[in-house]
């Protein structure tokens, strides 16, 4: 596929996914017999049919590099090794926090979720959070960003932005870095694996899934 190409189409799929996040929660207010999660839920669905369509091919030439390339106990020991690495980048920002006295960080998962029904919890953490997040912050930009150095850096600052876009409240530097450092992880973890992003999509499941026990056990 060519440059310009594949350009338009990560535009486009951001385009869209700005427009029906900005105006979601609107769709939603006009139709008062349907809860406003429900309305976001299609939504979500129909989206992450949308980016499924645009990059099927990358998935499935992920997936065959996934289980051809490499053994079973190398697998397990980058998933591993990336699971842990998020989990002490969230720990390195809590001692920060401590330390400097500006707040200890709440996890962003677990904070984003405590207020949605447990089946928009589940789906948007394991299924949306997973695939279309990923696909739209991660492999959609890895096609363009050739360098990995300005890949890992752009997309961090990208996934970031859009997270606080919609956010109308007080943006403390440790919410900021609660998404960019993390972000960082992910995108570093895309570019070791040969731009894999299935391996990705594993360690970012592995990693919701501690939030949403979180919310679960009613912790």
């Amino acid at each position: 596929m060519k440059k310009n190409e594949v350009l338009l189409k990560a535009v486009s799929v951001y385009l869209i996914y700005f427009i029906y996040m900005q105006y979601g929660n609107l769709l939603g207010n006009l139709a008062p017999f349907i809860p406003v999660h429900v309305v976001l839920l299609f939504l979500d669905i129909l989206f992450l049919i949308l980016i499924l369509c645009l990059y099927h091919k990358n998935l499935k030439e992920d997936w065959m590099k996934f289980w051809k390339e490499s053994t079973l106990g190398k697998k397990i020991k980058i998933i591993l090794l990336g699971f842990l690495s998020i989990i002490l980048a969230n720990f390195v920002l809590s001692l920060i926090g401590e330390f400097f006295h500006i707040g200890n960080i709440v996890d962003q998962n677990t904070t984003s979720i405590q207020n949605m029904p447990l089946y928009y919890a589940i789906f948007k953490t394991m299924i949306f959070g997973v695939v279309a997040e990923e696909i739209l912050f991660r492999e959609s930009l890895g096609d363009v960003l050739e360098n990995k150095w300005m890949y890992i850096l752009g997309s961090s600052i990208i996934y970031t932005a859009m997270n606080f876009v919609f956010t109308i409240s007080d943006i403390s530097i440790m919410q900021i870095l609660g998404y960019f450092i993390p972000a960082l992880v992910f995108g570093t973890i895309y570019i070791k694996n040969d731009r894999n992003i299935i391996f990705v999509m594993i360690v970012k499941f592995a990693y919701h899934l501690i939030p949403l026990t979180i919310l679960l056990l009613g912790v």
